[in-house]
């Protein structure tokens, strides 16, 4: 019979391929010995014995990949024998399929925090920072991936998302009771990274919290778990206070009491309840220690608040760590006054009154309220200290010495003056007379006379019923012999009959004034004078 000299089994390819081993078990009396070259993946199986004898030993040759993740697929092995007379037998194929098993937990790699900058945007990528691992050989499928947002504050609007492309075998599914995202396949690695890139965080809220937020990621492999997590820092931005006017503006009239200048004020602010404090300015201020600002003392007490002038009262700041509503309804108080004024002479124009409030971090928005300033024409004020004494039958006396003084706060010049014996005791022998050089013209008369003062016109109208004296005196003020006649004199003289001193009307469009009384009088007028001539 013939023996077997050797027999040789191979892999078909073995360039790349790492872990695989080829081994037999002999027999310690076979004379057929093995050796095993790992880098041609080659086992030689030499010795002369019998076929039964090899055929014995090749039943326990095996394969084994020492590798924890060896890689998939299958192996083709050669298997030939060669007699004791060198002769080969042809090759026999031998196919070892290698298959992998689930033994290995998916592994996530991802930063430990991420920062959220409110007002810088409303969504966060944190999935291009991402990613899933899984050892296992064979590209083993996972079967879901479960992301949970936690120390959620504004739920609702703050959630986590991803996108899969249409067709693929991953689906998406957010959970807002839970604040969860599913990624639900069963599908690869590769696809679940694929969606994972796509992970954003995003925050809607119009003020957020500052409270850290935690993102927890488990990967399932159907086996396995994996787990990590991530912090999400909160950068919360400070907004401003924001100061809701509309249009204020208000006239004040020389004399009148304070106007309010913020009276439809409102504050709002984002993420603070309160202010800190508030500047209230007279920016165009031009009658400088008359213009002043006021805050109502009742209603600044109840608010815990204080105020403190400064500028000659033109600037006001409050302060105060206070609710934005005590701060309304303090500012609302703030008014406006111009305290020359009757007599006085403020200066007509727009002024400006500026505000704005703080946090206590941030400036508001500045609102301006409108004060138009109103002077009136003050009446001259005249004062005298003097006592004259006439002798009978001696010269005239004066009525007046160097005490007399005449001002007019807003005026440098008057248009005529009038002087009169209140007690006429010796009418008709007492009466008033003018040195001479007055630079205008005199009128004196006599009785009951009703005066009425027409200044537009420049002239006076003096009538009396049948009393030629004061007809005669019209006639010297008047440029036309009508005007003493007309009917307008007459309906008003008929109107004022009961007045019995000075009274002031704008009948006929003209400012007129009544004397009723039995007197001496006199009249001066002529082109204006300085307040000294007079």
């Amino acid at each position: 019979f013939f023996l077997l000299s050797k027999a040789e089994i191979f892999e078909a390819k073995k360039d790349g391929i790492s872990g695989d081993v080829l081994s037999a078990s002999i027999p310690s009396d076979s004379a057929i010995v093995a050796m095993y070259n790992a880098t041609e993946g080659f086992l030689l199986l030499q010795g002369d014995a019998t076929v039964a004898e090899y055929k014995s030993v090749l039943k326990t040759v095996t394969f084994q990949n020492t590798l924890d993740e060896p890689d998939i697929f299958v192996r083709v092995l050669g298997l030939r024998v060669t007699d004791t007379s060198s002769q080969t037998s042809n090759t026999e194929a031998i196919s070892v399929n290698v298959k992998p098993i689930n033994d290995q937990t998916p592994q996530i790699d991802i930063p430990t925090s991420f920062t959220f900058f409110e007002d810088d945007t409303t969504e966060l990528f944190i999935g291009l920072n991402v990613s899933i691992h899984d050892n296992d050989s064979g590209n083993l499928p996972l079967s879901s991936v479960t992301i949970t947002l936690g120390n959620v504050v504004n739920r609702g609007v703050e959630k986590l998302g991803a996108q899969a492309d249409s067709g693929e075998l991953i689906s998406v599914q957010w959970n807002v009771t839970t604040s969860t995202l599913l990624l639900i396949g069963p599908a690869t690695v590769q696809l679940f990274n694929e969606v994972i890139e796509t992970l954003v965080y995003t925050n809607h809220a119009e003020e957020t919290s500052n409270i850290t937020r935690v993102v927890n990621i488990s990967v399932f492999d159907g086996l396995n778990t994996g787990w990590s997590a991530t912090q999400l820092f909160m950068t919360v931005i400070n907004d401003f206070p924001v100061l809701d006017l509309g249009f204020e503006s208000h006239d004040y009239v020389e004399g009148n009491s304070n106007v309010f200048l913020f009276t439809s004020l409102n504050i709002s602010d984002n993420d603070h309840f309160t202010c800190a404090w508030a500047k209230v300015r007279i920016e165009n201020k031009i009658d400088d220690g008359f213009e002043r600002l006021y805050i109502e003392t009742k209603k600044l007490n109840q608010s815990g608040l204080s105020a403190e002038y400064s500028n000659n009262g033109a600037t006001l700041t409050i302060s105060g760590i206070s609710s934005r509503t005590q701060y309304t309804d303090v500012l609302r108080t703030v008014s406006y006054i111009h305290t020359d004024s009757l007599p006085g002479n403020p200066t007509e124009s727009l002024r400006t009154v500026s505000l704005f409030v703080s946090d206590g971090q941030n400036l508001s928005n500045v609102v301006d309220s409108f004060v138009e300033v109103i002077a009136v024409n003050d009446a001259p004020i005249l004062s005298i200290n003097y006592t004259g004494i006439f002798v009978e039958e001696h010269e005239n006396v004066p009525i007046a010495d160097s005490s007399l003084e005449i001002s007019d706060v807003d005026n440098q010049s008057l248009s005529y003056g009038l002087a009169f014996i209140e007690n006429s005791t010796d009418y008709p022998f007492e009466r008033l007379v003018f040195h001479d050089g007055f630079p205008g013209t005199v009128v004196f008369g006599y009785e009951k006379c009703y005066l009425a003062c027409h200044h537009d016109k420049g002239y006076l109208a003096v009538e009396l019923k049948n009393n030629s004296l004061c007809h005669q005196a019209c006639l010297e003020f008047s440029s036309e012999n009508s005007d003493c006649n007309t009917s307008c004199n007459s309906s008003l003289l008929a109107k004022l009959s009961s007045v019995s001193k000075f009274w002031n009307s704008d009948t006929c469009g003209q400012t007129c004034e009544l004397m009723n009384h039995y007197q001496a009088w006199a009249i001066f007028k002529g082109p204006p004078h300085s307040v000294s001539n007079f």
